[in-house]
Order: C-alpha cells, then structure tokens, then sequence
C-alpha cells in the first residue's frame, strides 16, 4: 500500500509540475523514509500531526544530516500532505505549524505563544531572536513593556542589540546571564560598536549608543533584580580619617529620624558635606574635631565666588547643622555654630514671580482640549493655578486623595510634611473628570501619567516642561522665568487681591510659618499705590 501510495505520488508531480527525474527521486525517497519511520513507530498515515512530523524532523536531524537536506525533507513532507489531503487519506495537514529552527524548541513553533508572535510574524524572526540565556527572564520583561503600552517600534529596535548581546556572551562561554558584569558589559559595548561600523560603514551616532546602552541595560537591572540581587551594586562611600563616612550616615539617620528633615534635604546635605569633607582633605586636616574657624571660613569665601547667596545659606545651614550634632554627641570641643554666620542679605530681596490672573486665564484658554494630551495638560496646569500647588505636590497626587463628593483633595505629600485636606475648585474639578476618561489604563496610584509608553508617573521635571510650553506659547519670551511655580505665586497674588487674610493664604500654600507668606505683601503694588495716593492727599 505504501509503494502504490508513494507512486501514486510521483505520478501526480511529473502529470501535474512536470519535475525532473532526480527531483521525482528525492521525492520518492523523502516520502518512502518518512512512512517507514511511521511503521517503525507503530503509526499510521492518517494518525500524523504536527508533533509527530517535528519528531520525525528531530530523528532526521540527529543523523547529522545537513540543514539544507532538514529544509528539503520539510518541504516534501508538506507537498506530500497536500496531496494526500486532496486524496482524501488526511484531514487536516500535519506539517502546520511545523518549522526547522523551532524543532529544539519543546511543542515546537505549533505550541509557541509568547510574547514574540505579537511582535513578528514569520517563525524563522520569531527562532532568530529565541535566547537561551535569557529565557526565564526575556518573556516576563517584554511582557511587562507591552503592559506598559510600549508600541511595536521600540521593541523591534530593542531585540536586535540584546540578540548581538546574546551572541557576545555565548562567544566568551558565559553559561548565565547572572555572570555578567560591568566590565563584560563595556567589552561588549565597545566590540559591538566595532560590529556596527564593520558593517555599516560609519560609526555610531551619539543617540544609538545611548539606546543600546539603556536597553541592555535595562534588561540586566530587571534579571538581576528577579534574582534578588544588583546589577550593579551601589557604591560606596569612600572613607576618610578626615570625616568618617559611618558619622555622615549617623548624621543624616539622626536628621532624618529625630528632626523629620525630608529626604530631599537630606540628600543636599549630604552633598554639601561631602564637598565640605573634600575641602579639609585638600587643607591636609587630620581629624573632624581639628576643623579651626579659619577653615570654615575659608570654605564659605570660596563658596561665595561662585554661589549665590542662597545657595551659600544652604551650604551654612547644612553645616550649622552638623556641627550642632557633633557638639551634642561629645564628638566636638565646643559649639562651632557660634562662628559661623549667613552671609548679609537684604530681608524678602526676593520677589514672588506671578501674572496677573487675567494672563493666568488666557494661558488656560489656549490650550487645546479637543486631545487627550491637552485634557490632561489642562488638568495639570488648573490644578496649579486653581489651588496654588507646588508641582512636586501636584505631580504626587493619586486618585484615591480625590473625594468627588465632598469635592476635595488630600495632600499627604507636602513640603512642610504635614498632610492638608483642601476644597476642589469647580474649574478644577470639571477638568480632572474630562481628563479621567482619556486617562492610559494602569494600575499605577498617580492621577497624572505620561502620555506616551512607557505610561509611568508624570514627574514634576516633565510638570515644569510643559507649564514652560504653554507660557511661552501664550506669552512669547516676555518672561524672565518660565516654569510651575508662576502659577503658585499667581495664585497666591489673586487671593490677596480679594481680600483673603494671610493665615487662608498660608494655609492653602502649605505654609508653616508666616514669614513665608508675608513675602506676598511685597507684590501688592496696587495696594501700596493706593495707600501712596490716601498718604498725599492729607498731606
């Protein structure tokens, strides 16, 4: 029956296609294997499927037969099935889904479901970018890109500089991705660099380096990071005999815990201190303890060439600071603090940058909300304005701190570190509820997101970024500063125009004290005017 069958076979090729002799042959001879590896399995023709035809290709290939002979044993093996299909001896084709670079692949290309068919769609794509080495962990990470909304785009410009990667470590006998350090990463940087030039006749420009460098790296931070460990470890402080770094750290912790400094300030001042630590290190002083009034003063007069004076009372708060530490803790001989003085400043020298509210309005009104992207800058930019919120606070923000029906937010996250519950302004309001449908589905907290993949929080940079765009596009380059905080500022200028007491303006600003609000008098120039005018006329 299988000699007839095979005949039969080659009958219909030379009647129908009219192939050669020796083409007839090959054919005869790939069909003929393929039934006798059938009976030597106790199989029958009818009873083939995708998985048997991939085990007969894995018995084929473990002969040491050469790819070319793999390719053409699989072609015969599909033109057969259509013949055997229009014979009616099959009822479905066995080789569907059945390919040559999957057959190591367990199930083969027929059970494969991940994440690269939604990316490719040619299976020998799909095998080219398989990676051993970054199997239990390539899945997971381009699964959680396409949950983030990344488009198509950027992960097929991702996959070929990780395969090159791939490539690299499988050269130099790295058995595990988990063996890969800094240093191999360079290496591979630099050869891959070489690769490209090779083959394209032009070096890197500076933008693709960057995107190969991110993107490997990227993939390394999260492998390492499901193992439990670091990519690349934090550094460390260098210690010094001068100021060791365990004090630093006691001080910072002692801020941190006991005087509710925010981290923000704390990671200034430990910037300042270790510039400070560097300074006594270039003077040749031993010891913390034998810092003299004159290298105090000699750090803060070389501070002032460069800094303004604000900065220059950082860099003296962060060390007044330290040393009170110090002489509380018996670590210092006596109080250092009672030599070391601000610089002179002038009270308030520093005026609030604000607009008129009417340029405030005509900022508002020109942006378009008719997209998703002007819905939500225009959310943004009336969450400012409206409530005279800082951008960081507004950038922080997450949706369980909006009550709808009693139309107010919580603010957990203010400078002063006290939580606030303030009313939501109708206009306001009106613009978070068209924001919140065009909102990209997340499970992220934050009410604000990025408009783009990858759909992460929208920081307070970005908040910045576009109340600069929307000014200069309103206003042009009339303005000497363009950024969140001139809508704060023009918020707290509109509530003293109408007649609010400073303690309402305070508490709205998030204000402890009432010296940070009454630098708000200083910008009543009608207010002054008027009294001016009054001063005159019973004079």
């Amino acid at each position: 029956m299988s000699e007839e069958l095979i005949w039969n076979y080659s009958n219909d090729l030379r009647a129908n296609h009219g192939y050669s002799r020796n083409y007839l042959i090959s054919h005869r001879s790939g069909v003929r294997a393929f039934l006798r590896w059938l009976v030597s399995h106790r199989l029958k023709l009818d009873q083939s499927n995708p998985q048997i035809v991939q085990d007969y290709l894995c018995f084929y290939r473990s002969s040491h037969r050469s790819i070319r002979s793999l390719y053409g044993a699989l072609a015969v093996l599909k033109r057969f099935a259509r013949f055997a299909m229009d014979k009616g001896l099959l009822t479905q084709d066995p080789t569907a889904g059945v390919y040559c670079t999957w057959l190591d692949a367990p199930g083969g290309f027929f059970n494969y479901q991940g994440i690269l068919r939604k990316i490719y769609n040619r299976p020998a794509a799909m095998a080219k970018y398989r990676m051993p080495l970054f199997e239990p962990y390539l899945e997971e990470y381009l699964n959680g890109l396409v949950e983030r909304r990344h488009p198509k785009l950027t992960l097929l410009g991702f996959l070929p500089p990780l395969r090159y990667f791939h490539l690299y470590l499988v050269h130099r006998g790295i058995t595990s991705v988990l063996n890969v350090r800094l240093g191999i990463f360079r290496d591979f940087l630099r050869d891959f660099e070489a690769h490209f030039k090779r083959r394209h006749r032009h070096t890197w420009t500076h933008d693709y380096r960057r995107h190969v460098r991110r993107q490997v790296r990227n993939f390394l931070i999260f492998a390492f990071q499901k193992q439990g460990k670091d990519f690349q470890p934090p550094t460390r402080l260098r210690n010094s005999q001068t100021l060791p770094t365990d004090l630093l750290y006691q001080f910072l912790d002692f801020c941190r815990d006991h005087k509710g400094v925010q981290e923000g300030t704390i990671a200034g001042w430990k910037h300042i201190l270790l510039r400070f630590r560097r300074f006594l290190e270039r003077r040749n002083v031993p010891r913390i303890e034998k810092v003299t009034p004159g290298d105090l003063d000699a750090f803060l007069l070389a501070l002032t060439k460069r800094m303004q004076p604000k900065t220059v009372n950082s860099h003296i708060a962060a060390i007044r600071a330290f040393f009170t530490y110090l002489f509380l803790h018996e670590r210092f001989p006596f109080d250092m603090t009672r030599c070391i003085e601000y610089p002179c400043q002038f009270s308030r020298s520093r005026y609030p940058k604000y607009l008129p509210w009417p340029k405030i309005q005509a900022v508002l009104a020109g942006i378009d909300r008719s997209t998703a992207l002007g819905k939500r800058d225009y959310a943004l930019l009336s969450m400012l304005s409206c409530h005279g919120m800082r951008p960081g606070e507004v950038a922080q923000l997450h949706l369980a701190e909006i009550n709808w029906e009693n139309s107010s937010i919580t603010l957990r996250k203010r400078k002063s570190g006290i939580a606030a519950c303030l009313p939501l302004a109708a206009p306001a309001k009106q613009a978070l509820q068209d924001y919140l449908p065009t909102r990209p589905a997340s499970t992220l907290p934050n009410l604000f997101l990025n408009h783009r993949a990858p759909f992460g929080p929208f920081g307070p940079a970005s908040l910045r970024w576009v109340a600069a765009k929307y000014l200069r596009r309103s206003l042009g380059d009339s303005l000497p500063y363009y950024g969140g905080y001139i809508f704060r500022h023009s918020f707290a200028k509109a509530m003293l125009d109408r007649g609010a007491s400073l303690l309402s303006i305070g508490t709205m600003l998030g204000h402890r004290r009432l010296n940070s609000t009454l630098v708000y008098t200083q910008i009543d120039t009608k207010g002054l005017r008027e009294a001016s005018d009054n001063y005159s006329d019973l004079l």
